[in-house]
């Protein structure tokens, strides 16, 4: 975990077997891990909206909306944005994992194709990447209040 702490991850997936295994499996990985979970795009992005999220964990076929819809939503137009999104879907696509990484996920992992630990990882690796340039942010913001 950085720097000692849980990190919070949200689960959103409209497949409650898939949702309820990964997140066993995850939960396996780090136990530390505090875990949400959101049957729906809707539901997501309420609990995004009314608590912090270190990484949301997005199905791109969700009941819904389109998993990309929620993920437009969550960016800010400029700036990073507090939570690291990864995809973890069962869409295996060129076009959608370049098209989710260029709309800001920091990976697309297919479901049939990945690993519990390799989640983790990917996770760990998401939120690391946040906190640098959230804290790269605030440094840039206070550099140009002082001058």
């Amino acid at each position: 975990m950085l720097n000692g702490h849980s990190q919070t991850i949200l689960f959103i997936d409209g497949d409650s077997t898939d949702r309820q295994r990964w997140m066993r499996a995850l939960k396996q990985c780090e136990s530390r891990y505090t875990i949400l979970e959101a049957p729906d795009g809707k539901s997501g992005l309420d609990v995004l909206e009314y608590g912090k999220v270190d990484c949301m964990v997005l199905e791109l076929a969700l009941p819904d909306m389109s998993g990309f819809e929620v993920l437009l939503r969550v960016l800010p137009e400029a700036g990073p944005r507090p939570t690291a999104v990864v995809v973890l879907t069962r869409l295996a696509s060129a076009a959608l994992t370049e098209i989710a990484v260029q709309t800001g996920a920091h990976a697309y992992l297919v479901k049939g194709e990945t690993a519990a630990d390799e989640l983790h990882r990917v996770i760990l690796d998401a939120v690391a990447k946040r906190q640098g340039q959230l804290c790269e942010k605030i440094r840039s913001v206070a550099q140009n209040m002082r001058q």
